[in-house]
């Protein structure tokens, strides 16, 4: 009953979290629009194009990415073969599910401290137009990297849960 409650508190936690990144995410896509929209209306309208936009919307479009495989993950909305689920068990899918979760998480657990000493090493890299730290552009990795880490391991738990939960009930 304990690890049920745990359940309910993270579920809670989780779609917060989950709002506040949606609206992180509508928020970059929406600063892409704009950075574009005024891309385009100072140089073909005003003659006088702003050299700064192009190198921000790139910028920002990375963020977006990471960001959305971050709210992606959260959902497991994130591109799968499905092909094979169909010829087998309830428990031998769980049992793939939770293997390739845990795949993702030993891969992020690789990925993540060379991405964010990367990160760490580019602070005194300027970029060209804007001349602001390429820190805040490849700390996104880092970041969204732990995000999804975390969700995969409530994944994890979510499925060991179900998993745990259908066979005793399936034993009494």
């Amino acid at each position: 009953m304990f690890i049920g409650n745990i359940m309910i508190a993270l579920k809670k936690f989780s779609k917060v979290l989950l709002k506040l990144q949606e609206s992180v995410g509508i928020f970059l896509v929406l600063l892409i629009f704009l950075l574009t929209a005024a891309q385009v209306f100072s140089r073909f309208i005003l003659n006088n194009p702003l050299g700064w936009t192009e190198e921000l919307v790139r910028f920002v479009f990375i963020w977006s990415v990471f960001w959305g495989a971050v709210i992606l993950s959260k959902e497991r909305q994130h591109i799968r073969v499905e092909i094979f689920h169909k010829y087998f068990s309830n428990s031998v899918n769980t049992f793939i599910k939770i293997f390739i979760n845990i795949s993702i998480v030993i891969f992020f657990i690789y990925i993540i401290p060379p991405a964010f000493s990367y990160a760490l090493y580019a602070y005194n890299i300027k970029s060209t137009a804007l001349g602001i730290s390429m820190f805040f552009v490849y700390i996104s990795l880092p970041l969204c990297g732990v995000f999804m880490t975390i969700y995969y391991i409530g994944h994890i738990i979510e499925d060991i849960y179900k998993f745990t939960k259908y066979h005793k009930s399936k034993k009494n």
